[in-house]
């Protein structure tokens, strides 16, 4: 049957992260960005079946142009440069119908809001299931005109505009017009199973991670992550619970990056050093983890398994390295997830002081 999943995300600079960053990873293709003059060289990543730009009427630029000047058109540290609509292709549908309904839902977004966007279909993993091919469509954040960068498109910021549920809805409805255009009887929908009336049991997630040491012939066994839901109590112990979490994190990747130098008895055998991961590898694993958002568990789910797929790419020949790389990433992933965990207890308990206070916001 087909699978419908529409998820909508930011690229915040706030984060680490920039949009020339995550267009080369997408695209599987090497930019430079002109603002920090980072070179991001993902040409050897494999799986990107088709990248295109859609550039609203009179606009003419590269991917290298458009995302840099998306860049520079944001002036403070913390700014929104990029938005994303990840979105799983129907596998009953062709090649050329795929591509063809991703590049009509990313023309739909750019024509309604004046945006510029890069498209990215990416395969299914050859170790995984072979009807995830996917799409990563990376739009602007202001309006793109032949003369530059206009306003920003603040109706997709407010839940209160519905835009998103829209959008949500309509890929949904060009889904299913593809797939009737092909005369397949298969159907998605937005709505969640109970909203359709369905009593079945939605499907239980395996981590990228537990399936990548499944595919090793490891039985997985690894901590799970701290659930976002909180049961309320005090913030200011759930703030402190959180900075002793990362300080634990952080401590572990010490250990992990720093090797421990022990000298053996004369009479004892010499024993294999252990293997530690060079700095250019541990800046690749970082590269990585800066092209994703640590926003929600489903953005580090997305972040592991696309990452993990890369590392297998890239360094399958090698098992120990890919699996000592594969666990960088985790480490980084998972510090970077409590650093935004602590960041919103900060900000929430802030909110309330300014409540406390009697400082009024917009709702």
């Amino acid at each position: 049957m087909a699978i419908y999943h529409c998820s909508i995300k930011t690229v915040s600079r706030a984060k680490g992260r920039s949009a020339p960053a995550a267009a080369a990873y997408r695209a599987g293709v090497e930019l430079e960005e002109k603002r920090t003059g980072e070179v991001h060289d993902f040409t050897r990543k494999r799986g990107v079946l088709h990248a295109e730009l859609v550039l609203p009427d009179g606009v003419t630029m590269s991917r290298s142009e458009l995302w840099n000047a998306a860049e520079f058109a944001e002036t403070r540290k913390n700014s929104t440069v990029a938005r994303e609509y990840e979105v799983a292709l129907p596998d009953e549908l062709s090649e050329a119908g795929q591509k063809s309904l991703a590049r009509d839902f990313a023309s739909e977004i750019a024509w309604k809001y004046g945006v510029a966007a890069d498209v990215c279909i990416h395969d299914p993993d050859p170790r995984g299931d072979q009807r995830n091919r996917h799409a990563h469509i990376l739009t602007t954040t202001r309006v793109v005109t032949a003369n530059g960068f206009g306003p920003k498109t603040r109706v997709l910021d407010e839940r209160a505009s519905g835009q998103v549920e829209w959008i949500r809805q309509r890929w949904a409805e060009m889904c299913n017009t593809a797939l009737e255009r092909e005369h397949r009887p298969e159907r998605v929908s937005h709505l969640s199973l109970l909203d359709q009336g369905l009593t079945r049991e939605p499907q239980q997630h395996q981590g990228p991670t537990a399936t990548a040491m499944q595919r090793r012939g490891v039985e997985p066994d690894r901590k799970r992550f701290r659930s976002q839901e909180q049961d309320g109590g005090d913030l200011e112990q759930e703030i402190a619970d959180l900075g002793a979490e990362l300080h634990e994190v952080e401590r572990q990747i010490e250990d992990l990056l720093e090797p421990k130098m022990v000298l053996a008895p004369a009479v004892a055998p010499a024993k294999k050093e252990k293997r530690m991961l060079t700095n250019e590898q541990k800046q690749e694993v970082a590269a990585i983890v800066r092209c994703y958002s640590a926003e929600s568990e489903a953005d580090m789910r997305h972040a592991e398994k696309q990452g993990c797929d890369y590392l297998c790419d890239e360094y399958g020949q090698d098992e120990e390295l890919m699996q000592l790389m594969q666990e960088e990433l985790l480490l980084q992933l998972q510090a970077a997830r409590e650093q935004q965990r602590l960041q919103e207890a900060e900000e929430r308990q802030e909110w309330e002081q300014d409540e406390r206070s009697g400082i009024k916001f917009r709702p």
